[in-house]
Protein backbone atom coordinates (compact mmCIF):
# COMPACT_ATOMS: atom_id res chain seq x y z
CA UNK A 1 0.00 0.00 0.00
CA UNK A 2 1.03 3.52 -0.62
CA UNK A 3 4.14 1.52 -3.65
CA UNK A 4 2.36 3.65 -6.28
CA UNK A 5 2.95 7.02 -5.11
CA UNK A 6 6.52 6.11 -4.44
CA UNK A 7 6.55 4.55 -7.96
CA UNK A 8 4.85 7.73 -9.98
CA UNK A 9 7.51 10.02 -8.02
CA UNK A 10 10.32 7.66 -8.78
CA UNK A 11 9.31 7.74 -13.23
CA UNK A 12 8.44 11.38 -12.63
CA UNK A 13 12.32 12.12 -12.09
CA UNK A 14 13.32 9.30 -14.76
CA UNK A 15 10.62 10.77 -17.26
CA UNK A 16 9.57 7.01 -17.51
CA UNK A 17 5.67 5.61 -17.90
CA UNK A 18 4.62 4.61 -14.61
CA UNK A 19 2.83 1.13 -14.48
CA UNK A 20 1.90 -1.40 -12.23
CA UNK A 21 1.51 -5.06 -11.42
CA UNK A 22 -1.60 -6.40 -9.56
CA UNK A 23 -1.15 -8.60 -6.92
CA UNK A 24 -3.54 -10.19 -4.26
CA UNK A 25 -3.14 -12.08 -0.72
CA UNK A 26 -4.50 -15.47 -0.07
CA UNK A 27 -5.39 -15.41 3.54
CA UNK A 28 -5.77 -17.87 5.86
CA UNK A 29 -9.66 -19.20 6.69
CA UNK A 30 -11.36 -17.08 9.12
CA UNK A 31 -8.06 -14.41 9.40
CA UNK A 32 -7.77 -12.92 6.18
CA UNK A 33 -5.25 -10.82 7.26
CA UNK A 34 -2.49 -13.77 7.86
CA UNK A 35 -1.52 -14.68 4.61
CA UNK A 36 -0.87 -17.78 3.32
CA UNK A 37 0.30 -16.98 -0.01
CA UNK A 38 0.03 -14.28 -2.85
CA UNK A 39 -1.05 -14.46 -6.81
CA UNK A 40 -0.65 -11.34 -9.37
CA UNK A 41 -2.00 -10.68 -12.61
CA UNK A 42 0.25 -13.34 -14.77
CA UNK A 43 -1.41 -15.97 -12.43
CA UNK A 44 1.63 -16.58 -10.81
CA UNK A 45 0.44 -18.20 -7.25
CA UNK A 46 3.01 -17.94 -4.76
CA UNK A 47 2.48 -20.88 -1.28
CA UNK A 48 3.60 -20.69 1.82
CA UNK A 49 2.90 -24.30 2.22
CA UNK A 50 4.56 -24.83 5.62
CA UNK A 51 1.31 -22.59 6.91
CA UNK A 52 -1.34 -24.92 4.74
CA UNK A 53 0.35 -28.24 5.47
CA UNK A 54 0.33 -27.38 9.58
CA UNK A 55 -3.18 -26.38 9.72
CA UNK A 56 -4.68 -28.48 6.65
CA UNK A 57 -6.05 -25.85 4.70
CA UNK A 58 -8.00 -27.52 1.93
CA UNK A 59 -6.91 -26.83 -1.63
CA UNK A 60 -10.92 -26.25 -2.63
CA UNK A 61 -10.56 -23.32 -0.26
CA UNK A 62 -7.17 -21.81 -1.77
CA UNK A 63 -8.49 -22.46 -5.32
CA UNK A 64 -11.96 -20.35 -3.90
CA UNK A 65 -9.88 -17.85 -2.99
CA UNK A 66 -7.49 -17.47 -6.06
CA UNK A 67 -10.84 -17.76 -8.28
CA UNK A 68 -12.25 -14.40 -6.20
CA UNK A 69 -8.58 -12.67 -6.05
CA UNK A 70 -8.53 -13.21 -10.08
CA UNK A 71 -11.96 -11.69 -10.40
CA UNK A 72 -11.00 -8.54 -8.42
CA UNK A 73 -7.64 -8.36 -9.95
CA UNK A 74 -8.98 -8.31 -13.69
CA UNK A 75 -11.52 -5.83 -12.10
CA UNK A 76 -8.99 -3.75 -10.87
CA UNK A 77 -6.88 -3.89 -13.98
CA UNK A 78 -9.41 -2.69 -16.24
CA UNK A 79 -10.27 -0.06 -13.50
CA UNK A 80 -6.40 0.96 -13.69
CA UNK A 81 -5.69 0.79 -17.11
CA UNK A 82 -8.88 0.42 -18.69
CA UNK A 83 -8.83 -3.20 -19.58
CA UNK A 84 -5.32 -2.74 -21.34
CA UNK A 85 -2.45 -5.02 -20.50
CA UNK A 86 1.09 -4.61 -19.47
Amino acid sequence: MGGVFTGYEIAKVLGRKLDIIIVRKIGFPGQTELAIGAMSETCAVVLKEDIITSHRILRDYIAGVVKKQMEEILRRKFLYRGGLGI
